[in-house]
């Protein structure tokens, strides 16, 4: 959450970028003016699913079960943001597939949450299999490439969280044309 607005929804990226966008506006328009860069738009959650679902037999916290939600706007509205921001620039950061589930195995309820949602491209209940997941990961990067095709260069830049620290931060800074404090500032301590 960020500190602003009372509620999930006035708070998280994901949530204004998609109200932006129901309401015709460009996806960013919501985020408060001194917002320069977003580096996770998305936002995924469990919830208990809403009132009135659950059999009245059972008590009511009892009775509902917790429900999986996942908003990626970089997926969903990838076009809308291309279209918005001329001049904008992408990164797409990628790493192994098959480290990029292990971090997922890692990180909470996170895998749960990719299974159970209804995402794009990964349909509620698909997930659960290392190679289904794997596929969608590997898909969204494809798409973005192909997205951006042709473009001039400066426009998209891909790296791979493998190449390591220094060199990274060479080529963002490269990209960006300004220094940056660049490391590992999330990486997961408890496993």
């Amino acid at each position: 959450p960020k500190p602003w607005g009372p509620s999930p929804e006035d708070r998280f990226v994901g949530h204004l970028m998609f109200r932006a966008a129901r309401e015709g506006r460009p996806p960013l328009a919501l985020l408060p003016c001194w917002v320069n860069a977003v580096t996770q738009m998305d936002c995924w959650w469990l919830d208990y699913e809403p009132e009135g679902t659950h059999s009245s037999a059972r008590p009511k916290k009892e009775a509902r079960s917790l429900c999986a939600h996942g908003l990626f706007p970089q997926i969903a509205l990838l076009q809308e943001l291309d279209d918005a921001y001329p001049g904008a620039k992408f990164i797409l950061n990628h790493r192994d597939a098959r480290a990029w589930l292990r971090s997922v195995d890692t990180y909470g309820h996170l895998r749960r949450i990719l299974t159970e949602a209804d995402l794009p491209g990964l349909p509620r209940g698909v997930g659960g299999d290392d190679d289904d997941l794997a596929d969608w990961f590997e898909s969204h990067a494809e798409r973005v490439r192909r997205h951006f095709t042709g473009r001039k260069a400066g426009t998209l830049l891909e790296m791979k969280l493998e190449e390591g620290d220094e060199q990274i931060k060479a080529r963002l800074e490269a990209f960006l044309g300004r220094e940056l404090d660049w490391g590992r500032h999330n990486a997961t301590t408890w496993v």
